[in-house]
């Protein structure tokens, strides 16, 4: 390997953070053969033993896992962690200020249906097999509507229109007058609206646009929208027969 130390125990700390113990502690060698350390990279540590000699690689692994170390101290110092504590022990419907988990596609809602767009978008991604995943969410506001103004589709965009609230993202860590890093954008956590009928809801965050474009659901938005999935899924299975 052509890699100095350094680049060796920051590539050693990347691929410790990112593999299963047992992944790391195979006893055979895997290699990637355009990695990070040149040609025939090493990925696990069988492979920096024979490239480097036990004692070296110890040596080299310890001060991975002080890099490791830092890291964790520092990330549990930060804004976010704490906002991810509050979100881990919060219980019912959302309120202005709370932090929460929701999940998302990551798709558009442009289709003037908000929530059942991304109801669809749910459907989608479990057909193929996508992973819809959780975010930390941030209420700004909370809108109780009725029944019959949460069963229309043209909701979400509607409340966007009158109240003109924006979204987007924010950061309580990111360091004064410097660009953030990668690891400042994993700092922020989604700002959106809370729109709840009863005991139901979903997030938006309009991301700046005039329209509901990104719509957040419960954690358990499989059963508190059973009905309205199966619905979507029939829609569907229609369309797509």
């Amino acid at each position: 390997m052509k890699a100095t130390p350094d680049q060796i125990i920051n590539e050693m700390a990347r691929l410790m953070s990112s593999m299963k113990a047992e992944e790391w502690h195979n006893p055979n060698e895997q290699y990637e053969i355009f990695g990070k350390l040149d040609t025939m990279s090493p990925i696990n540590r069988a492979a920096f033993v024979k490239e480097l000699g036990e004692d070296l690689t110890i040596q080299f692994e310890l001060e991975a896992l002080g890099i490791l170390v830092e890291k964790a101290e520092k990330e549990c110092s930060t804004h976010y962690h704490k906002h991810t504590m509050e979100a881990d022990i919060h219980k019912g419907l959302p309120k202005e200020g709370d932090f929460i988990w929701a999940v998302n596609t990551g798709m558009k809602c442009d289709g003037g249906r908000g929530l059942y767009d991304e109801l669809e978008n749910i459907i989608f991604y479990q057909q193929h097999k996508h992973t819809i995943h959780q975010y930390l969410c941030k209420i700004e506001k909370v809108i109780n509507v009725t029944e019959f103004d949460f069963a229309d589709k043209k909701l979400a965009d509607r409340l966007v229109e009158e109240y003109n609230f924006n979204g987007g993202c924010e950061s309580e860590d990111w360091p004064e007058d410097q660009e953030p890093t990668t690891e400042d954008y994993k700092t922020c956590y989604t700002l959106t609206t809370a729109v709840i009928c009863n005991n139901r809801w979903f997030l938006i965050n309009p991301e700046g646009s005039s329209y509901a474009r990104y719509i957040y659901l419960p954690v358990d938005y499989a059963t508190m929208y059973e009905k309205e999935l199966q619905t979507e899924q029939d829609r569907y299975n229609k369309i797509h027969q």
